[in-house]
């Protein structure tokens, strides 16, 4: 069900879930149309409700005022979904159509750990339909190691590796911080600056990259997409209008977690 406060938007979902998972409401806040991206995880790893509510989450604005909201999931690879979720003997290789035809979101994790290749991207893609939105998780060397301190190369890097090649099936990209991360307006700022909104701008940016990615970059830019970033801080000293302002500065969602 859902709810309209003013300018924002809140969402309540709640799942039915096997026996012995924990069943929960969750909230997602949107501030004029913008993500929210949902997250949770349990002390054994996600179970089938926490991974439900453990995802992405957009509003895409129509002309006559409506919103499409997607929700979705933060991967496909549990071990213990599988006889559960997924079908008893369903090749690994099929869970994400599988998933994808139940639900219209999946985020991108493997983007975390280390830069893809355009050819993962392109079979991502592929089996997912037409109408499928992908959240896509930022670089852990730019907000985890770096920690947003002089990362044009790295965005570069990371934009050339291959999420392009998503199209229209690209969504927001996620920009998870550690939860030591304290608030530096300047240096948060200094990033937000960076991050391409146009699918040409992050093109122009991605042909800054560095030897990492040379011979296998993706500089093909779709026509006429827009991006959209979210950012997830997890240190209470973000509790501060400055970096709200910040955010809607800069046309960038922020994480609500629950």
């Amino acid at each position: 069900s859902h709810a309209r406060r003013g300018k924002e938007w809140i969402v309540w979902q709640a799942s039915i879930v096997p026996a012995g998972a924990r069943a929960s409401f969750v909230k997602i806040l949107f501030t004029r149309g913008r993500a929210a991206v949902l997250r949770r995880r349990g002390r054994h790893g996600p179970s089938l409700c926490e991974a439900r509510h453990e995802g992405t989450a957009m509003a895409q604005h129509h002309r006559d005022g409506t919103q499409d909201i997607h929700i979705g999931i933060s991967g496909w690879r549990y071990a213990p979904w599988r006889g559960r979720f997924y079908p008893k003997g369903l090749p690994q290789y099929h869970e994400l159509a599988y998933a994808a035809g139940m639900l219209p979101s999946i985020e991108l994790n493997g983007s975390f750990y280390s830069l893809q290749r355009p050819s993962a991207y392109q079979e991502w893609s592929e089996d997912t339909p037409d109408d499928f939105v992908f959240a896509v998780k930022g670089s852990r060397y730019i907000t985890h190691m770096r920690r947003l301190k002089d990362v044009r190369v790295a965005l570069a890097n990371f934009l050339a590796s291959g999420v392009l090649a998503l199209g229209d099936k690209l969504g927001p990209f996620l920009w998870q911080l550690p939860p030591s991360t304290r608030f530096d307006a300047q240096r948060i700022e200094s990033f937000l600056e960076l991050l391409p909104h146009t699918a040409r701008a992050a093109a122009a940016l991605a042909r800054e990259h560095d030897a990492r990615v040379d011979g296998r970059a993706w500089l093909k830019a779709p026509r006429n997409l827009r991006l959209r970033h979210a950012m997830e801080v997890r240190h209470a000293s973000f509790v501060d209008p400055a970096f709200i302002a910040l955010l809607r500065r800069h046309d960038v969602a922020l994480v609500v977690a629950d």
